[in-house]
């Protein structure tokens, strides 16, 4: 349980197989099906996820956003906060997007917006900053 635990902390939810909180918790109810922490412990992964998915985002580390909404997409899926979170991360690279071309820096603002048009197909401004920058 410590180990399901730490791991949850560290946000490894479902990743590495065999060490992730997911996994750890699963081995703990397979060995007791009726421990209840274990089974509050993976009941609890969703919410974890969406927290740090949330944290990461208002820190600025996008990689790390990323990450945790692929775990939190597969921990809740259909879960109206994973599209909420997904235009929220494109919305962030956009923002790093906009930023790089301000500095002059088109490769990197490409590289962003890459990003950007990965987690928010469908956002005007992503389009539009696509075509702006697809001309050169």
């Amino acid at each position: 349980m410590r180990r399901a635990q730490a791991a949850a902390t560290r946000g490894d939810f479902l990743l590495p197989p065999g060490d992730s909180a997911f996994d750890l918790y699963r081995q703990a109810l397979n060995a007791d099906g009726t421990s209840r922490a274990a089974r509050a412990g993976l009941q609890a992964l969703p919410q974890l996820a969406a927290h740090a998915t949330a944290q990461a985002l208002q820190d600025g580390q996008l990689e790390r956003a990323a990450d945790m909404l692929r775990n939190y997409a597969q921990l809740a899926p259909g879960s109206a906060d994973v599209a909420r979170f997904q235009h929220a991360l494109g919305t962030a690279w956009l923002d790093l997007a906009n930023g790089d071309l301000a500095r002059g820096d088109r490769i990197a603002a490409r590289s962003a917006l890459a990003h950007a048009q990965h987690w928010a197909p469908d956002d005007a401004r992503v389009q539009a900053l696509a075509q702006g920058l697809g001309g050169d």
